[in-house]
């Protein structure tokens, strides 16, 4: 893509929809969506009950090494007018629709991610973009891959860098959404989020809506 993402139009709302969680939910129950089967008939948002969601995460649109979004078959899907009736489908429910921005590296040294987050400028801009154009709820951020210095003197640069990336996300978001952050079992919330989802749940065939289960929470919210 260019270095504005597909979604973004010339004039975006400057505010999001306002969505409270399902009233009948005592916890949050956050369910992430593949945009591949997003509008199937026997497995997608059509066959789901949205009552015994709070929140829906589109998954998602994938981080490019410059910041970027790719231009590829999910980024379609969320363009597509299958985004729009899913959001439709679940704030007439009372459930946030979010997105959730993808970078995932286990490679050695982790290059795409030390290249991804040193352009996080780029991706809050495209993300926030992103969630006027769609008048979506939040985002959803997915960045998964190894600690490293990425060539510099601190043996944790990509732990400090994350960190860095979501204080400036939460900054930029507009007022009334929702940041959540996906993490492991053994990590702590990193204060920026207002929830964060354990990843140790797969996506799973053939209904491909995976349920992540929220383990901390975090009192900061925009």
């Amino acid at each position: 893509m260019a270095s504005a993402s597909a979604g973004a139009q010339a004039s975006v709302p400057t505010t999001v929809a306002t969505v409270s969680a399902t009233p009948a939910l005592n916890r949050e129950v956050f369910g992430f969506a593949l945009g591949s089967s997003l509008s199937d008939p026997t497995v997608g948002y059509p066959t789901w009950n949205f009552s015994l969601l709070s929140t829906v995460a589109y998954f998602g649109l994938h981080v490019n090494d410059d910041g970027t979004f790719a231009a590829d078959s999910d980024a379609s899907t969320w363009n597509s007018s299958a985004l729009t009736a899913l959001a439709s489908a679940a704030h007439s429910h009372g459930a946030r629709v979010v997105l959730t921005i993808v970078e995932q590296d286990f490679s050695a040294g982790t290059p795409h991610m030390c290249a991804a987050l040193a352009h996080g400028a780029t991706t809050i801009a495209n993300t926030v973009a992103e969630i006027k154009a769609k008048a979506v709820d939040g985002v959803n951020v997915d960045y998964e891959g190894l600690n490293g210095s990425c060539g510099s003197a601190d043996a944790s640069y990509l732990r400090h860098a994350f960190t860095s990336f979501a204080a400036s996300l939460r900054a930029a978001m507009p007022s009334g959404s929702y940041l959540s952050i996906d993490t492991y079992a053994g990590s702590a919330a990193d204060g920026y989020a207002r929830s964060s989802t354990y990843t140790g749940l797969s996506f799973h065939t053939p209904n491909e809506l995976s349920v992540g289960v929220p383990r901390y929470r975090c009192s900061t919210a925009r």
